[in-house]
């Protein structure tokens, strides 16, 4: 199971959450960045997540291949 989220609160963090108690792979993508986790009472699930060793981990929606995909201001 892969799962992707926010990380934000409320069922983003449930479903990353779930999935990690799971042994599944989640994925986060992140508005703030890498080195501003929001919420950061999400920190440590962010960590979690980042040592999940799925394919992709933690993106930045700005940064990343997965980013690009994202989110594209050019429109």
């Amino acid at each position: 199971m892969v799962t992707i989220s926010g990380l934000a609160y409320g069922i983003d963090s449930a479903v990353a959450k779930a999935t990690l108690e799971q042994n599944g792979k989640t994925i986060a993508v992140l508005g703030g960045g890498l080195d501003s986790i929001y919420p950061a009472s999400n920190t440590n699930l962010s960590k979690r997540v980042a040592e999940n060793g799925g394919p992709a981990q933690l993106f930045h929606q700005r940064g990343g291949k997965l980013g690009e995909g994202v989110a594209d201001d050019d429109d």
